[in-house]
């Protein structure tokens, strides 16, 4: 797991870096507009950065939600759009493929729901020998209590 300052040096210094963004659509905003909006700006921020330095940018949610990205982190044309099937996001689509092609070794995690899709596809990333980083603003933040303070962010257990 990256703190900020690690996570941009990344950004900064490499051609096999994708950053991946994965839920944060619709239908969850309407469950929790709190925590998306404390979300959306540090979360566009790190793709305009992403997309500064080259690096692709790749979605992942649902294909009935492929068409629900909030605007202000929705896909760009051409961006690599992942149709899940479960929470590893690499389960039965060819995010892997796409990640190979692009000769991506690196992913840097971020989105919706870090207890959810962002560890299931951080196991599924690092089966496949990639290395992966959750990003986040502050590695000492207290995720539960603070939830602001994350690039992606923890949904509690009851949903």
């Amino acid at each position: 797991i990256g703190r900020d300052d690690e996570i941009l040096r990344i950004i900064e210094t490499t051609h096999t870096t994708a950053l991946f963004v994965t839920d944060v659509i619709e239908h969850i905003h309407a469950r929790e507009p709190a925590r998306i909006e404390a979300m959306l700006p540090t979360i566009a921020d790190l793709i305009a950065r992403s997309r500064k330095a080259g690096m692709p940018v790749v979605y992942a949610t649902r294909e009935e939600n492929m068409a629900t990205w909030m605007p202000a982190v929705a896909p760009a044309a051409g961006d690599p759009l992942i149709a899940s099937k479960a929470q590893d996001r690499f389960y039965s689509t060819d995010l892997d493929n796409v990640l190979k092609g692009k000769g991506i070794t690196t992913l840097i995690l971020t989105g919706w729901k870090v207890s959810g899709s962002l560890l299931y596809t951080s196991v599924g990333d690092l089966a496949r020998l990639h290395r992966c980083h959750l990003a986040r603003r502050d590695q000492r933040a207290d995720r539960l209590r603070d939830p602001d303070r994350h690039l992606c962010h923890p949904q509690s257990e009851r949903g």
